[in-house]
């Protein structure tokens, strides 16, 4: 099983961090898959530096990191936040074999005055009042930080997601070239346990009634379901495991805290804790994946959707649905519609 350390805890990667720092201007380190930084933190400044040796703010610091390679994973791609002091941060997933084994963490920079709303804080904690009072005391190290667009924040972005796919992708040939001798060197029965034994040390399973098969489907379940999770504990992996079974239509907190014989508050706590955000929230992000790929890939109606994804009235359905994208459904099948069309007549963009 491969930790993140395998990839990036050796010298020859932190002269590179290190001068990338120099180019970019941006802060980094590498976190695991729960937030904790694996290698030295280049170019963190001092307004941080500050803020992650203090007790209490430092694990604020760590629950960001944490839910910002989540998200990365979540969407397998550079997921790009403020944190909790509304400093831009930079999330890129690291994934071997499957698995999400933790993230490339960038960041440490100001926004423009006039693009400071353009991304959300992923964070909030309860207290903000105090909060505000510990960066007052650090004002003049926070007006240090560096101040960069966000189209340059993207192109970083890009560039360090490019570098971690090239540097995983190397990482996973070295895998499947042991496999290779495993397979060469050992008798087939032997081979075959080897690999049943992998499957089972490295994912949980998810088992899919065949009636619900078309429900989800394997890339929908791949998504969430497909990872190293052997950081969560058995409580949520049967969370995961009974949302997926297709046994239950998007099943409520209670129905779930019932299959896994716990109580509702424990459950909440602790999916919370691990997921990092909510399980209403966690629901309502699937409902909208889903929506999405119905609404570009059938004729279905508004109203059957609603229905299908377990809520009760279309004008709410409608109503979360803009929440997330930003759009009604219907606006975002004719944007979809429109596209495909463009790229039918117009495959190539006219100059």
């Amino acid at each position: 099983m491969f930790q993140i350390e395998d990839i990036f805890g050796n010298e020859s990667w932190e002269k590179l961090q290190d001068a990338l720092v120099d180019v970019t201007k941006l802060a980094i380190t590498i976190a695991n898959y729960s937030g904790e930084p694996v290698t030295k933190h280049s170019g963190c400044s001092s307004f941080c530096n500050k803020v992650r040796h203090n007790e209490k703010l430092g694990k604020f610091c760590e629950k960001c990191d944490a839910r910002g390679g989540f998200e990365a994973m979540r969407i397998n791609q550079p997921f790009i936040y403020k944190c909790h002091f509304s400093i831009v941060d930079i999330a890129i997933p690291v994934v071997v074999d499957n698995k999400y084994i933790g993230a490339i963490m960038a960041g440490q920079v100001r926004l423009p005055e006039s693009e400071d709303d353009l991304l959300e804080v992923i964070m909030s904690p309860s207290g903000r009042e105090k909060l505000d009072e510990e960066k007052q005391k650090l004002i003049d190290d926070y007006n240090k930080l560096p101040v960069l667009s966000i189209t340059q924040i993207q192109m970083v972005a890009n560039m360090l997601y490019f570098m971690c796919n090239y540097m995983c992708n190397e990482k996973q040939k070295s895998i499947e070239k042991v496999q290779e001798i495993i397979n060469d060197m050992l008798p087939n029965n032997i081979v075959n346990a080897y690999k049943v034994k992998s499957s089972n040390e490295s994912t949980f399973d998810v088992t899919i009634e065949k009636s619900n098969q078309n429900f989800y489907d394997l890339d929908e379940i791949n998504k969430y379901t497909t990872g190293e999770y052997t950081y969560y504990s058995e409580v949520v992996k049967k969370v995961f495991q009974f949302i997926f079974s297709g046994k239950v239509n998007y099943p409520s907190l209670k129905e779930v805290a019932d299959n896994c014989h716990v109580s509702v508050g424990y459950l909440s706590r602790i999916f919370s804790k691990e997921v990092g955000e909510s399980y209403s929230e966690f629901i309502s992000k699937l409902k909208i994946d889903r929506a999405k790929s119905m609404l570009e890939t059938s004729d279905i109606s508004i109203f059957e959707l609603a229905d299908m994804l377990a809520y009760k009235d279309t004008g709410y359905f409608i109503k979360v649905f803009k929440k997330h994208i930003g759009v009604t459904p219907a606006v975002y099948r004719n944007f979809i519609r429109k596209k495909e069309l463009n790229k039918k007549y117009c495959p190539v963009p006219v100059k």
